[in-house]
Protein backbone atom coordinates (compact mmCIF):
# COMPACT_ATOMS: atom_id res chain seq x y z
CA UNK A 1 0.00 0.00 0.00
CA UNK A 2 1.34 3.16 -0.86
CA UNK A 3 1.97 6.10 1.38
CA UNK A 4 -0.66 8.61 2.33
CA UNK A 5 0.46 12.26 1.89
CA UNK A 6 -2.95 14.10 1.88
CA UNK A 7 -4.20 17.07 4.17
CA UNK A 8 -5.19 14.25 7.39
CA UNK A 9 -1.41 13.06 6.86
CA UNK A 10 -0.35 17.02 7.26
CA UNK A 11 -2.91 17.95 9.80
CA UNK A 12 -1.91 15.07 12.52
CA UNK A 13 1.91 15.01 13.34
CA UNK A 14 3.05 11.45 14.65
CA UNK A 15 2.78 11.09 18.44
CA UNK A 16 0.54 14.65 18.64
CA UNK A 17 -2.79 13.46 18.97
CA UNK A 18 -6.05 15.77 18.66
CA UNK A 19 -8.65 15.02 20.50
CA UNK A 20 -12.10 14.72 18.05
CA UNK A 21 -15.51 15.22 20.20
CA UNK A 22 -18.47 13.42 18.06
CA UNK A 23 -21.55 15.03 19.77
CA UNK A 24 -22.58 15.66 23.12
CA UNK A 25 -22.21 19.30 24.93
CA UNK A 26 -19.76 22.00 24.56
CA UNK A 27 -17.29 22.46 26.90
CA UNK A 28 -19.02 25.94 28.01
CA UNK A 29 -22.57 26.71 28.27
CA UNK A 30 -24.29 27.32 24.50
CA UNK A 31 -27.92 27.11 23.96
CA UNK A 32 -27.88 24.56 20.88
CA UNK A 33 -29.46 21.58 20.84
CA UNK A 34 -27.22 19.32 21.52
CA UNK A 35 -25.76 16.61 18.89
CA UNK A 36 -28.09 17.36 16.19
CA UNK A 37 -26.16 20.66 15.11
CA UNK A 38 -27.42 20.76 11.36
CA UNK A 39 -30.04 22.77 12.47
CA UNK A 40 -28.00 25.12 14.16
CA UNK A 41 -24.22 24.69 12.43
CA UNK A 42 -23.05 27.92 15.27
CA UNK A 43 -23.77 25.22 17.71
CA UNK A 44 -21.79 22.30 15.68
CA UNK A 45 -18.52 25.52 15.74
CA UNK A 46 -18.49 26.86 19.15
CA UNK A 47 -18.35 23.00 20.26
CA UNK A 48 -15.09 21.74 17.82
CA UNK A 49 -13.49 25.07 18.65
CA UNK A 50 -14.27 25.15 22.43
CA UNK A 51 -13.00 21.37 22.62
CA UNK A 52 -9.79 22.01 20.36
CA UNK A 53 -11.01 19.59 17.50
CA UNK A 54 -9.29 19.77 14.36
CA UNK A 55 -12.37 19.08 12.45
CA UNK A 56 -16.37 20.18 12.84
CA UNK A 57 -18.82 17.32 12.43
CA UNK A 58 -21.79 17.87 10.28
CA UNK A 59 -25.20 16.45 11.16
CA UNK A 60 -25.44 12.91 9.64
CA UNK A 61 -28.68 12.57 7.69
CA UNK A 62 -31.44 9.89 8.63
CA UNK A 63 -30.49 6.29 7.41
CA UNK A 64 -33.82 5.97 5.73
CA UNK A 65 -33.62 9.35 4.41
CA UNK A 66 -30.41 8.67 2.62
CA UNK A 67 -31.55 4.80 1.74
CA UNK A 68 -34.54 6.15 -0.37
CA UNK A 69 -33.29 9.74 -2.00
CA UNK A 70 -36.00 10.09 -4.32
CA UNK A 71 -38.93 10.35 -1.77
CA UNK A 72 -40.31 13.56 -1.41
CA UNK A 73 -40.21 13.89 2.11
CA UNK A 74 -35.91 13.12 2.01
CA UNK A 75 -35.21 14.89 -0.55
CA UNK A 76 -36.42 18.42 1.66
CA UNK A 77 -33.95 16.77 4.39
CA UNK A 78 -30.96 16.81 2.34
CA UNK A 79 -31.67 20.11 1.02
CA UNK A 80 -31.53 21.54 4.51
CA UNK A 81 -28.48 19.19 4.95
CA UNK A 82 -26.57 20.81 2.35
CA UNK A 83 -27.75 24.28 3.61
CA UNK A 84 -26.36 23.12 6.82
CA UNK A 85 -22.50 22.81 5.25
CA UNK A 86 -22.08 25.33 3.41
CA UNK A 87 -23.01 27.37 6.79
CA UNK A 88 -20.54 25.15 8.78
CA UNK A 89 -17.74 25.51 5.76
CA UNK A 90 -18.23 29.51 6.46
CA UNK A 91 -16.69 28.95 10.19
CA UNK A 92 -13.26 28.04 8.59
CA UNK A 93 -12.92 24.48 10.77
CA UNK A 94 -12.15 21.66 8.48
CA UNK A 95 -16.06 20.09 8.25
CA UNK A 96 -16.61 16.02 8.42
CA UNK A 97 -19.36 15.12 5.86
CA UNK A 98 -20.90 12.38 7.29
CA UNK A 99 -22.64 9.94 4.97
CA UNK A 100 -23.77 6.37 5.49
CA UNK A 101 -21.79 3.64 3.22
CA UNK A 102 -23.17 1.71 0.28
CA UNK A 103 -22.96 -2.07 2.34
CA UNK A 104 -24.94 0.09 5.59
CA UNK A 105 -27.80 1.64 2.80
CA UNK A 106 -28.13 -1.55 1.13
CA UNK A 107 -28.93 -2.93 4.35
CA UNK A 108 -31.25 -0.43 5.10
CA UNK A 109 -32.92 -0.86 1.78
CA UNK A 110 -33.33 -4.65 1.78
CA UNK A 111 -33.30 -5.47 5.20
CA UNK A 112 -29.73 -6.28 7.11
CA UNK A 113 -30.53 -10.55 7.07
CA UNK A 114 -31.38 -10.28 3.42
CA UNK A 115 -28.19 -8.75 2.09
CA UNK A 116 -25.92 -10.98 4.83
CA UNK A 117 -28.13 -14.22 2.84
CA UNK A 118 -27.30 -12.69 0.03
CA UNK A 119 -23.98 -12.13 0.33
CA UNK A 120 -23.80 -15.57 0.72
CA UNK A 121 -26.10 -17.49 -1.33
CA UNK A 122 -26.06 -15.01 -4.22
CA UNK A 123 -23.06 -12.69 -4.88
CA UNK A 124 -24.49 -10.89 -8.29
CA UNK A 125 -28.13 -10.51 -6.11
CA UNK A 126 -25.56 -8.90 -3.23
CA UNK A 127 -23.56 -6.63 -5.81
CA UNK A 128 -26.64 -5.15 -6.97
CA UNK A 129 -28.29 -4.73 -3.89
CA UNK A 130 -24.91 -2.57 -3.04
CA UNK A 131 -24.60 -1.01 -6.30
CA UNK A 132 -28.08 0.24 -5.34
CA UNK A 133 -26.44 1.52 -2.05
CA UNK A 134 -23.40 3.41 -3.79
CA UNK A 135 -25.99 5.52 -6.00
CA UNK A 136 -27.60 6.72 -2.83
CA UNK A 137 -24.46 7.64 -1.78
CA UNK A 138 -23.48 9.62 -4.84
CA UNK A 139 -27.30 11.33 -5.26
CA UNK A 140 -25.87 13.22 -2.17
CA UNK A 141 -21.99 12.99 -2.33
CA UNK A 142 -20.39 15.68 -4.84
CA UNK A 143 -22.93 18.34 -3.62
CA UNK A 144 -22.25 17.61 0.11
CA UNK A 145 -18.63 18.05 -0.46
CA UNK A 146 -19.03 20.88 -2.96
CA UNK A 147 -21.03 22.99 -0.04
CA UNK A 148 -18.22 21.99 2.56
CA UNK A 149 -15.51 23.70 0.83
CA UNK A 150 -13.45 25.44 3.48
CA UNK A 151 -9.88 27.82 3.17
CA UNK A 152 -8.09 25.16 4.91
CA UNK A 153 -8.08 21.69 3.56
CA UNK A 154 -8.70 19.07 4.33
CA UNK A 155 -12.73 18.62 4.33
CA UNK A 156 -13.45 14.36 5.42
CA UNK A 157 -16.39 12.51 3.79
CA UNK A 158 -16.93 10.27 7.13
CA UNK A 159 -18.62 7.48 5.58
CA UNK A 160 -20.51 5.04 8.12
CA UNK A 161 -20.09 1.56 7.48
CA UNK A 162 -21.33 -0.65 10.72
CA UNK A 163 -22.33 -3.62 8.27
CA UNK A 164 -18.68 -3.83 7.34
CA UNK A 165 -18.39 -6.17 10.91
CA UNK A 166 -20.62 -8.31 9.88
CA UNK A 167 -18.53 -9.95 6.49
CA UNK A 168 -15.64 -11.23 6.17
CA UNK A 169 -12.61 -10.20 4.65
CA UNK A 170 -12.87 -12.08 1.26
CA UNK A 171 -16.87 -10.90 0.82
CA UNK A 172 -15.66 -7.44 1.70
CA UNK A 173 -13.20 -7.49 -0.76
CA UNK A 174 -15.26 -9.13 -3.35
CA UNK A 175 -18.74 -6.92 -2.53
CA UNK A 176 -17.43 -3.56 -0.81
CA UNK A 177 -14.48 -2.57 -1.97
CA UNK A 178 -15.31 -1.69 -5.38
CA UNK A 179 -18.09 0.46 -4.18
CA UNK A 180 -15.82 1.81 -1.41
CA UNK A 181 -13.55 2.84 -4.36
CA UNK A 182 -15.81 4.68 -6.08
CA UNK A 183 -16.56 6.51 -3.26
CA UNK A 184 -13.13 7.07 -2.17
CA UNK A 185 -12.55 8.54 -6.07
CA UNK A 186 -15.34 10.96 -5.86
CA UNK A 187 -14.29 12.36 -2.66
CA UNK A 188 -10.06 12.70 -4.02
CA UNK A 189 -11.60 14.22 -7.07
CA UNK A 190 -13.60 16.84 -4.68
CA UNK A 191 -10.23 17.49 -2.43
CA UNK A 192 -11.80 15.56 0.12
CA UNK A 193 -10.64 12.51 2.25
CA UNK A 194 -12.25 9.50 3.10
CA UNK A 195 -12.80 8.06 6.57
CA UNK A 196 -14.41 4.76 7.13
CA UNK A 197 -16.29 4.81 10.37
CA UNK A 198 -16.21 0.83 11.20
CA UNK A 199 -18.29 -0.32 14.26
CA UNK A 200 -17.65 -3.16 16.80
CA UNK A 201 -14.76 -5.79 15.38
CA UNK A 202 -14.38 -4.89 12.96
CA UNK A 203 -10.27 -5.21 12.73
CA UNK A 204 -10.33 -7.00 9.15
CA UNK A 205 -12.19 -4.38 7.46
CA UNK A 206 -9.17 -2.07 7.85
CA UNK A 207 -7.47 -3.57 5.22
CA UNK A 208 -9.69 -3.78 2.53
CA UNK A 209 -10.73 -0.17 3.80
CA UNK A 210 -6.81 0.52 3.28
CA UNK A 211 -6.94 -0.89 -0.54
CA UNK A 212 -9.57 1.65 -1.35
CA UNK A 213 -7.14 4.65 -0.51
CA UNK A 214 -8.61 6.38 2.28
CA UNK A 215 -7.22 8.71 4.17
CA UNK A 216 -8.29 6.93 7.71
CA UNK A 217 -10.54 4.90 9.65
CA UNK A 218 -12.41 5.53 12.79
CA UNK A 219 -12.73 2.05 15.31
CA UNK A 220 -14.77 1.84 17.95
CA UNK A 221 -13.86 0.09 21.50
CA UNK A 222 -14.00 -3.59 19.61
CA UNK A 223 -10.99 -2.41 17.62
CA UNK A 224 -7.68 -2.06 18.95
CA UNK A 225 -6.18 1.05 17.74
CA UNK A 226 -2.39 0.07 17.72
CA UNK A 227 -3.49 -3.13 14.98
CA UNK A 228 -5.69 -0.80 13.16
CA UNK A 229 -3.26 1.84 12.51
CA UNK A 230 -0.70 -1.55 11.61
CA UNK A 231 -3.45 -2.12 9.26
CA UNK A 232 -3.00 1.29 7.01
CA UNK A 233 -0.26 2.59 5.49
CA UNK A 234 1.78 5.20 6.65
CA UNK A 235 0.18 8.76 7.02
CA UNK A 236 -3.23 7.73 6.89
CA UNK A 237 -5.05 8.96 11.10
CA UNK A 238 -6.78 6.05 13.14
CA UNK A 239 -9.35 7.53 14.96
CA UNK A 240 -10.78 6.58 18.09
CA UNK A 241 -11.68 4.12 20.08
CA UNK A 242 -13.27 5.32 23.98
CA UNK A 243 -17.10 3.53 23.77
CA UNK A 244 -19.10 6.20 24.54
CA UNK A 245 -20.69 4.93 27.53
CA UNK A 246 -18.09 5.04 29.87
CA UNK A 247 -18.69 8.78 29.66
CA UNK A 248 -21.63 7.84 31.47
CA UNK A 249 -20.44 5.53 34.23
CA UNK A 250 -16.77 5.93 34.74
CA UNK A 251 -15.29 8.40 37.09
CA UNK A 252 -12.79 11.30 35.57
CA UNK A 253 -10.06 9.54 37.30
CA UNK A 254 -10.77 6.08 34.99
CA UNK A 255 -11.89 8.36 32.14
CA UNK A 256 -8.21 10.02 32.19
CA UNK A 257 -6.64 7.18 32.32
CA UNK A 258 -8.43 5.52 29.27
CA UNK A 259 -7.00 8.59 27.57
CA UNK A 260 -3.60 8.56 28.37
CA UNK A 261 -3.73 4.18 28.00
CA UNK A 262 -4.42 5.47 23.99
CA UNK A 263 -1.51 7.92 23.88
CA UNK A 264 0.75 5.08 25.35
CA UNK A 265 -0.83 2.77 23.15
CA UNK A 266 -0.10 4.96 20.33
CA UNK A 267 3.46 6.20 20.49
CA UNK A 268 4.80 7.79 16.98
CA UNK A 269 1.82 7.20 15.34
CA UNK A 270 -1.23 9.38 13.44
CA UNK A 271 -4.04 9.25 16.00
CA UNK A 272 -6.99 11.22 16.76
CA UNK A 273 -8.57 10.42 19.72
CA UNK A 274 -12.04 9.81 19.91
CA UNK A 275 -15.01 8.34 21.28
CA UNK A 276 -16.04 5.16 19.22
CA UNK A 277 -19.39 6.35 18.44
CA UNK A 278 -21.84 9.80 18.94
CA UNK A 279 -21.83 10.74 22.29
CA UNK A 280 -25.18 11.51 24.19
CA UNK A 281 -26.03 15.33 24.96
CA UNK A 282 -26.75 13.92 28.49
CA UNK A 283 -22.90 13.19 28.83
CA UNK A 284 -21.06 15.30 31.47
CA UNK A 285 -18.90 17.88 30.92
CA UNK A 286 -16.16 16.84 33.27
CA UNK A 287 -16.30 13.16 31.71
CA UNK A 288 -15.32 14.70 27.81
CA UNK A 289 -12.63 17.08 29.39
CA UNK A 290 -10.94 14.06 31.79
CA UNK A 291 -11.05 11.63 28.34
CA UNK A 292 -9.47 14.86 26.40
CA UNK A 293 -6.67 15.44 29.19
CA UNK A 294 -5.60 12.23 29.00
CA UNK A 295 -5.53 12.15 25.75
CA UNK A 296 -3.55 15.43 25.26
CA UNK A 297 -1.39 14.81 28.47
CA UNK A 298 0.42 11.65 28.01
CA UNK A 299 3.09 10.04 25.73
Amino acid sequence: MKEIRGGLAHLVRPGAPAVFVTGGPPARPFPGPGPVTFSNPAFALHHARSWGSPFVLGWMPPLHTLAHPGDDAPRSVIERWLEGLAELSAGGVPPAVQVWGPLTLAAEREGTAEVLRLAIEDAHAAEQAIAAGLRAVMDVLPRALARARVATPPVLAWVAEPMVALLDPERLQRLWLPVLRRVTATASSAGAEVVVHASGRALHAVPVAALAGVGGISVGSGTPLAAAGDALPAGAVVFGNLDSMRLLDWDEARLREAGAAMAREMPGRRWVGTPGSAVSADTPVGALEAFRSGVLGAG
